[in-house]
């Protein structure tokens, strides 16, 4: 037996040691990249080949589909405007997103089950709805053509507030979970205000407006609201409140005095409910689903009636409706949703900007089978001079041909701006519109400077460089510069709605003052032309663009020309503008708002970081900052 030498152990080169601790992460990274991004491809192929055609009809699917029938209508989630993009719809899928339901489809489908005549009934399951006063008045009309043409509407909820309430009172009947309860108070507007708080910590602004009523930036230098915002506010409030009470009380066949003592009365639990006549019965849904098929099975004799959800309703009857044309001209349709600036920066927030309507536009205006167009207004205001663009674009258009707008939950201040240039405005009864005015604040930190020791320092040959200097307060002849300019936005502005709405501009400014309306108030004052949602802009552009009212017509709406990846790379500039073109954050976006968790110190932190970046990028500011929820205002 012979011993082997053990061979000696070569030492470890420094380069490899370094290069194996790197490359462990960066193969885990391209692996985890690769496998991500080529399943998404993969299973949405699977997907795709593996479905069937929703128009592909069986001849067992046919039979089903001629069968009396009552239709369920979930409304759970969140309700939106426009369908999310794929790829927002591949992220919330991957981190559990919020579940989406799009206004288009819900107009589809109630529309087709109007028409339908094996369609007897609807039966509303509401669990958690998540939608503007706007989108609930457009759903309620709908409901109610639906009510007109002689079928039943059943609602059953988890929970009521003052919207679902306001929307089901509408039904013949309504039903109510056994551990639910109603919280009813009517409109509600929260104002929040951070005047001495700010000033101990050693910030202030000072507050250039054209408009005793324009308030966005009271709240950082008042401790309450002014006696002009009180009034504004309790004026919208009654307005409101009156239009829910008159609804409710048609609907549920009560008084006046009734209906008013269940909003102030507020909350109720699902027995108090019942015997006070708010709700009819309580139920768990399974059960009253069950009960609502039976009713309606001996209403028509027919024991093969059956439920079945709006979704398979689409999927199995989708006929062509009669009174559809059969050519190539319809209707345009421009969403402009969120806040107005030049540009945007801030990738997790909708923005309206002039370069983006301006394509939009211009697509419309040489497209010649649009002969009219329907913009969709939902903005709280922004740059005026961001606005102003877009309204000379707007202008332009209608110049050639009719534009519609349509106002969802807010176009006030900028968004009211813009609007101006159409040839007829829609308003829901709860739209929050006006705010003709303009606002700007100029940052003052001297208090901050000299409680904490911050100094700040400017260095400028400009006269203006106190007021460039936060840390400096703002002199008399700076402040009167400013004023100047803020006065001059605001007499634009005057002089675009008073062209609009051929009104003198002494009649506006008696409206304006930075002064907000509901939709019923603006019909009454001349800022608005007729109460309605996205139905009855429809109908107008009809009959402004010289088609046939009573038919259907295709709606057309902008898509960006695709980017070819070849051509994209065959050199440096136009690599780089294929850059600008393409929204590269949008993924990142995507999955940053699906996981990101909310406070109220981000929230506020994210307001003021808001407010003083665009008065700083502009002082002609013309701005109603908000959160616009369901009558749960907060400035």
């Amino acid at each position: 037996m012979t011993d082997t030498a053990a061979a000696p152990k070569q030492p470890k080169r420094p380069f490899s040691t370094f290069f194996g601790l790197v490359w462990k992460p960066i193969r885990f990274f391209l692996i985890s990249v690769g496998v991500f991004f080529t399943s998404i491809p993969v299973l949405i192929f699977l997907a795709i080949l593996f479905s069937k055609d929703p128009t592909e009809s069986t001849s067992p699917k046919e039979s089903l589909y001629k069968k009396l029938k009552v239709m369920r209508l979930d409304l759970n989630g969140i309700l939106l405007e426009q369908a999310p993009s794929l790829e927002d719809q591949i992220v919330s899928r991957l981190f559990g997103g919020p579940k989406v339901i799009t206004f288009s489809s819900i107009r589809k489908s109630l529309r087709g089950a109007t028409a339908d005549e094996h369609v007897k009934a609807l039966i509303v399951k509401l669990d958690n709805l998540q939608a503007s006063s706007s989108q609930i008045e457009e759903i309620r009309g709908l409901l109610s053509t639906f009510k007109q043409s002689g079928k039943k509407i059943f609602f059953w909820a988890t929970d009521f507030n003052s919207n679902t309430y306001y929307l089901a009172s509408l039904a013949q009947e309504i039903a109510l979970s056994p551990a639910g309860g109603l919280m009813i108070p009517g409109p509600v507007f929260q104002l929040t205000y951070f005047g001495t708080g700010l000033k101990k910590l050693g910030v202030q602004f000072e507050v250039v407006r054209a408009g005793k009523y324009k308030s966005a930036f009271e709240p950082l230098v008042l401790d309450q609201p002014s006696p002009e915002v009180v009034s504004m506010y309790q004026s919208m409030e009654q307005s409101i409140r009156s239009h829910l009470v008159q609804e409710i009380s048609a609907s549920r066949e009560k008084d006046i005095a009734t209906v008013n003592g269940w909003l102030k009365q507020s909350i109720y639990t699902s027995n108090t409910a019942v015997t006070e006549g708010l709700v009819d019965l309580v139920s768990f849904y399974g059960d009253y689903e069950e009960q609502v098929v039976d009713l309606l099975k001996k209403e028509f004799a027919d024991d093969d009636l059956i439920a079945v959800s709006r979704k398979d309703y689409m999927k199995g009857y989708n006929p062509k409706l009669e009174n559809t044309d059969d050519g190539d001209q319809g209707i345009g349709l421009i969403y402009a949703s969120g806040s107005i600036v030049m540009e945007v920066g801030d990738q997790k927030a909708e923005y309206i900007t002039p370069d983006a309507m301006h394509k939009q536009i211009k697509w419309a205006k040489e497209n010649e089978d649009i002969k009219s167009v329907v913009i969709r207004v939902n903005s709280p205001g922004g740059s005026a001079t961001a606005s102003d663009l877009i309204w000379n674009d707007i202008k332009n258009l209608a110049a050639k041909i009719p534009v519609v707008v349509s106002f969802s939950s807010v176009a006030a201040s900028g968004g009211y701006y813009i609007s101006a240039a159409a040839n007829k405005i829609f308003a829901e009864p709860t739209s929050i519109t006006g705010s003709i005015g303009v606002i700007g604040a100029i940052p003052n930190l001297a208090p901050f400077k000299e409680k904490y020791g911050v100094s700040f320092h400017v260095i400028t040959q400009s006269d203006r460089a106190q007021l460039l200097n936060a840390g400096e307060p703002t002199s008399a002849f700076d402040k009167a510069i400013v004023e100047n300019s803020i006065d001059t936005a605001y007499q634009l502005f005057l002089k675009r709605v008073a062209a609009g709405r051929k009104k003198s501009v002494s009649e506006i400014h008696e409206l304006a003052q930075g002064r907000v309306y509901t939709g019923l108030q603006a019909l009454e004052n001349g800022l608005v032309d007729e109460l309605g949602g996205m139905v009855e802009a429809y109908q107008e552009a009809k009959k402004l663009g010289g088609l046939d009212p009573k038919k259907l017509y295709p709606v057309y709406q902008y898509v960006p020309e695709e980017i070819n990846l070849r051509d994209c790379l065959k050199g440096v500039t136009k690599l780089f503008r294929c850059l600008d073109e393409l929204d590269t954050q949008s993924l990142i976006r995507s999955s940053y708002t699906a996981v990101k968790g909310k406070s109220l110190v981000t929230n506020l932190t994210a307001k003021l970081e808001d407010l003083y970046s665009i008065a700083k990028k502009d002082h002609s500011l013309a701005i109603w900052p908000g959160s616009f929820g369901v009558f749960n205002f907060k400035n």
